[in-house]
């Protein structure tokens, strides 16, 4: 399990911001949900997310 403060979201959040898109704390945790729930994780799931 992730949590919000993880080495694994700070990359994420920093992948994302890479490709233009940065992610709010709120963004970020809907993500971590989406991780934890075991949920098929896709570029699509990510860009929906980041798009709130």
């Amino acid at each position: 399990m992730f949590a919000i403060e993880s080495k694994t979201n700070r990359q994420i959040a920093h992948n994302l911001a890479l490709e233009g898109m940065e992610v709010s704390k709120e963004q970020q945790k809907l993500i971590l949900e989406a991780i934890n729930s075991n949920r098929e994780i896709t570029n699509e799931l990510i860009r929906k997310i980041a798009s709130k």
